[in-house]
């Protein structure tokens, strides 16, 4: 392998930005103590008091902040999650009992027309489901689909 002395000549100019980098932040801090003692307040003074995240790093702050609020959401997405579970259980009955012989076309209707009643409640109580959570508000539109879908051959008659 050959040392071109312009691959040294490039090493030796990113090595001499990084220590003026240094150097920039260090003279930042004594720039800055040095008019704090001018104005009268010793350096000590003019830092923050501590707190709980005084020692964390931004990345670890934000993971902090982001966990509250999903603690907080969390029970928001719980309801969802359990009203949406309840209209696939529902979903899972109305096909049972298209399928079974011993039930009849109006205890189907009876359960399309719960499922429906369900996804327009869970509409209200969650009107920007699709902003919020795009891949919930994708499932819950699938399901709306489906239900129009099946409310449209029920009406037209395709079980009988």
């Amino acid at each position: 392998m050959k040392i071109n002395p312009e691959k040294i000549q490039g090493l030796q100019n990113e090595q001499s930005q990084k220590q003026r980098v240094n150097q920039k932040d260090d003279t930042f801090g004594k720039l800055l103590s040095g008019e704090l003692e001018k104005s009268g307040k010793p350096a000590q003074s003019a830092s923050l008091p501590k707190s709980p995240v005084s020692g964390l790093l931004p990345g670890q702050i934000l993971a902090m902040q982001e966990s509250t609020q999903v603690g907080a959401a969390g029970a928001r997405g719980s309801q969802l999650m359990d009203q949406l579970d309840g209209v696939m259980n529902n979903w899972d009955k109305y096909t049972v009992d298209l399928k079974s012989e011993n039930t009849s076309l109006r205890e189907a209707d009876g359960t399309l027309k719960e499922i429906e009643s369900d996804l327009a409640s869970l509409r209200e109580k969650w009107p920007n489901l699709s902003t919020e959570n795009p891949e919930m508000g994708s499932i819950v539109d699938e399901v709306e689909i489906l239900a129009a879908t099946e409310r449209f051959k029920m009406n037209r008659g395709d079980y009988m």
